[in-house]
């Protein structure tokens, strides 16, 4: 026979060994997953199953220089003197590529306002301004475009590799490209003055220089 008043007693230490069954099989879940997003080392420390840090740094470097790209097509077609871009070192390093192929007439690093045009003509004469704290987010790139017969020289800019598809080439597939044949995706270099600028680890190279250098890496974007 069982005593009306134990009953109530039972019952509390059924729930409460319930709970704690509960507890410890929540605990032994969050113990099996933990160590799935655990940081190893630097290479491999993952905020989520779908977010890495160096894939989101790339996308959105990306995403920057698709801005510039319509933004330089566009000053040209505005028939732009001198425009700004933000001041980074992926654009720093693509503006001298694109100097050096003849697009730009200039590249100089200054502030928010136009540099003198003695900075411009010979950016040593004049000592740069030092960057701190307080105006690294406010610097920015001043390019000097260029025009022939009254014609913009650099007509269209367009990016190959986008923000949610990444295109790795090797030597190889960039010499059919510049033989004019597709490769990977990409096609093939059969408008006269088209060039084509790829991310290496010897900084932004056009794809010709690539070719003889026999190195490879990621497709930026295209000039013509």
């Amino acid at each position: 026979r069982i005593d009306r008043h134990h009953r109530p007693q039972r019952h509390q230490i059924l729930q409460q060994s319930s709970q704690e069954a509960d507890l410890s099989s929540s605990t032994s879940i969050v113990r099996t997953t933990l160590p799935e997003f655990a940081p190893t080392g630097a290479s491999s420390f993952r905020l989520s199953p779908l977010e890495d840090p160096p894939t989101l740094s790339v996308t959105m470097s990306l995403v920057s220089l698709a801005h510039v790209c319509s933004h330089l097509q566009n000053a040209s077609k505005a028939r732009l003197g001198l425009t700004s871009i933000p001041s980074t070192n992926l654009h720093l390093t693509l503006a001298h590529a694109l100097q050096k192929q003849g697009f730009l007439s200039s590249v100089t690093r200054a502030g928010p306002t136009p540099p003198a045009p003695e900075m411009i003509a010979d950016p040593s004469s004049s000592p740069e301004a030092e960057v701190t704290q307080a105006n690294i987010a406010s610097r920015r790139l001043w390019l000097g475009l260029k025009y022939w017969n009254n014609e913009p020289v650099l007509r269209k800019m367009w990016m190959v590799s986008k923000p949610t598809k990444r295109i790795w080439l090797n030597h190889h597939d960039l010499g059919v490209i510049v033989r004019g044949r597709e490769a990977g995706y990409v096609k093939g270099m059969t408008n006269p003055g088209e060039c084509l600028f790829v991310s290496t680890d010897r900084g932004v190279l056009e794809a010709r220089e690539c070719v003889e250098r026999r190195i490879g890496g990621m497709m930026l974007c295209r000039a013509l």
